[in-house]
């Protein structure tokens, strides 16, 4: 009897071999979708746990990521960049002296005597014609301090940096309380001649009737008070009522309408030049 053997299919053992890999491959991509997703969810947890320890991120912070993700280099240096420094007005009647300028040396008081004291001489004729209005007023006004040498300057802050010292305050403490009162020498623009100080320096002469004609009637000739009570922060000085600068009528009216100190003003009228300039050096360059 005959045995018939069934033939091998050799495209079997292909197809077979194919699916096989075929079931590898799916495992590998299941695999690799999964390690990722654990990842993920670890990188997810690692987040979550940060923000529960340390809280909301801060507001600074957020700003510096969005500008590093968004921003390119170039833009984040740009921003970073200084701005240009302001020039201060060049009028003399205009100069800044404070804790932080310094009279410039360029700076030549133009001095007149008057009693026994000098002041600039501009700010001299127009306090005559403040004082003769305030007369005609029944108002007393007369001059306590007005220009100081740099030397007398100095001897003023020692004295009262030595008298700070008396009272029991440690060296630096005492120095900075100084100058809060007095400035120091080349820091006031006492040097300048354009400062008056009146009726005696004293803390209560803004309860004189003196001041209240001075505030309403002293722009009118120029002068503004140098150090007010809500201006501080700006000029570094405590309130001197007694305290009023020379500017020059137009100026001091500005001021006076704007609510300004002269730290202010100084700064809006640089800032004023610098947009008007803008557009003109645009226009050069283009």
């Amino acid at each position: 009897m005959q045995i018939i053997r069934p033939k091998k299919r050799k495209g079997s053992f292909f197809l077979l071999f194919a699916a096989v890999l075929v079931i590898a491959a799916a495992a590998s991509v299941l695999f690799v979708t999964a390690l990722q997703d654990g990842e993920l969810v670890v990188a997810a947890k690692l987040a979550s746990s940060q923000t529960e320890s340390e809280g909301e991120p801060e507001p600074s912070r957020l700003a510096s990521s969005a500008l590093e993700s968004s921003a390119p280099a170039s833009s984040a240096l740009e921003s970073s960049a200084p701005e240009p420094e302001l020039l201060l007005p060049q009028d003399r009647y205009l100069v800044l002296v404070n804790a932080e300028h310094k009279m410039p040396d360029s700076f030549v008081p133009d001095l007149a005597d008057y009693d026994s004291i000098q002041m600039d001489r501009q700010a001299l004729e127009a306090y005559r014609e403040m004082l003769e209005a305030a007369q005609e007023d029944g108002v007393n006004l007369w001059i306590s301090s007005a220009y100081r040498s740099v030397e007398l300057q100095a001897e003023l802050f020692e004295r009262e940096v030595e008298q700070n010292q008396e009272a029991g305050m440690p060296p630096e403490e005492a120095e900075a309380a100084a100058g809060l009162l007095v400035q120091r020498p080349g820091y006031s623009e006492h040097a300048t001649g354009l400062a008056i100080d009146f009726n005696g320096v004293t803390t209560d002469f803004e309860d004189d009737e003196a001041y209240q004609w001075l505030l309403e009637n002293a722009g009118t000739y120029g002068f503004v008070l140098r150090y007010p009570l809500d201006k501080v922060e700006l000029t570094g000085i405590d309130y001197e009522p007694w305290h009023f600068r020379y500017v020059g009528p137009e100026y001091a009216e500005e001021m006076n309408r704007l609510g300004y100190c002269l730290e202010e003003y100084v700064y809006f009228l640089a800032e004023q030049a610098a947009e008007s300039a803008a557009p003109a050096e645009s226009a050069a360059a283009e």
